[in-house]
């Protein structure tokens, strides 16, 4: 009989270990667009004493996006979130190890788009396998005039920044608005695949060298949004920042009337900003160029301006335009970035309809936008979009350009 009770208890616990959580530390994960595979790692960290708690983080070339939440929802069903981006992977754990299920991602008026996932367990992490070719005579090396075009027609300019190395191939896309941050994959002498996975975004570009010399290829967003694009070898020729958006009249004064977190309407003329300087800048919290503007803007603002009279107001355009659900984002954003400034709620991330609710500009064009006030309201320059650490040198003259235009607001 204590045989019998002994084996039993034996049993018990080879159950209890079988439905005990296990993850590899290392995966490929996939997302199935139908442009092709958008490969990326995922990295995960699990507690040794206690396997359901673990943390996971993916990487695009120099960039780390730490997924904010990560736990076990059953023994085989497992939840990566980036809860500021309202992001998600929920997989099943298979078998063999791997991982099947779904992302998804909260979209421009609150819907969410699903795109299918699935993830192997490797020892190595490979992006994208290309045969081998010198990576410092490789043509596509350096800057490109690029030119996108949707599928309706329309086009927009951009400048491409490659570089191959023996680690892989790394670059970006900088447009007018913004840029398409850390791209990495790899390249031979005829043609490259670079995408990035970061929660907010899921991009994949092929280019393929033509006869000419000159580049033709596709870019995949999320699971079927699809433009082309054509590129000549050259160095950037997009627009100045400064000189995109226009005010509606010259030496318009800034003027705004929105909830802040709590409800209470905020507007330019509160005793807060009085005679003060001011960085108005307009934001999303679903916009990852909008993080990169918002890192750069606590990282300034902390070593140059904390103990000056600047003050910055954020002004947040939404996907759901439902103010508490926008509210509970915009805190994530708040507490992600430790944001010490003001932030309101201005409404949906329709352009159109932000430009209707900012009297002192004619045409929001891009998510972020920045503008500089003097001390008597007069806004004196406006920046339109953001050029993120992505971009490398293009970045540092970009901070260099709003700490320029901060002293000149203070002084």
């Amino acid at each position: 009989m204590k045989i019998f009770s002994y084996l039993l208890f034996i049993l018990f616990l080879m159950a209890s270990c079988a439905k005990e959580p296990a993850l590899a530390p290392i995966y490929e994960g996939i997302l199935h667009s139908d442009g092709g595979n958008n490969r990326f790692p995922i990295y995960v960290e699990q507690n040794p004493n206690n396997r359901s708690v673990f943390s996971a983080y993916v990487v695009n070339g120099l960039d780390t996006a730490q997924f904010t939440r990560c736990n076990f929802l059953s023994p085989t069903t497992v939840l990566f979130s980036f809860e500021h981006y309202d992001s998600h992977i929920l997989a099943e754990i298979q078998a063999d190890g791997s991982l099947k299920g779904t992302w998804k991602k909260r979209l421009s008026g609150g819907d969410y788009e699903p795109m299918e996932f699935s993830a192997k367990p490797v020892s190595n992490f490979v992006r994208y396998s290309n045969p081998k070719h010198e990576p410092e005579s490789s043509v596509f090396n350096g800057e490109w005039q690029v030119n996108f075009t949707d599928e309706t027609g329309k086009s927009y300019p951009a400048t491409g920044v490659f570089q191959s190395t023996n680690d892989g191939f790394f670059g970006t896309f900088l447009t007018e608005t913004g840029d398409y941050r850390f791209l990495e994959g790899s390249a031979n002498d005829t043609s490259f695949i670079i995408s990035d996975f970061d929660g907010g975004h899921a991009f994949r570009f092929n280019a393929t060298i033509q006869k000419d010399g000159s580049l033709k290829g596709d870019f995949w967003s999320r699971k079927s949004y699809h433009e082309t694009f054509t590129a000549i070898r050259g160095e950037n020729k997009l627009a100045d920042a400064y000189s995109l958006t226009e005010l509606s009249k010259p030496n318009a004064k800034i003027e705004f009337s929105f909830p802040d977190l709590t409800g209470n309407i905020i507007t330019e003329s509160v005793a807060q900003f009085e005679d003060k300087p001011m960085l108005v800048y307009l934001f999303g919290s679903w916009c990852p160029n909008c993080a990169d503007e918002a890192k750069m803007l606590t990282e300034i603002y902390t070593n140059l301006y904390k103990e000056t009279d600047l003050q910055i107001v954020g002004i947040a355009f939404e996907y759901t335009g439902d103010y508490s659900k926008d509210a509970e984002m915009v805190k994530l954003y708040r507490e992600r970035f430790q944001i010490p400034w003001t932030t309101l709620i201005g409404g949906s991330n329709d352009k159109q309809e932000a430009s209707k609710l900012l009297p002192f500009v004619k045409e929001i064009k891009s998510f972020p936008s920045s503008f500089f006030v003097n001390r008597e309201g007069i806004i004196t320059a406006v920046h339109t979009g953001f050029k993120g650490p992505g971009t490398g040198a293009y970045h540092l003259e970009e901070k260099q350009h709003f700490i320029k235009n901060i002293d000149s607001i203070l002084n």
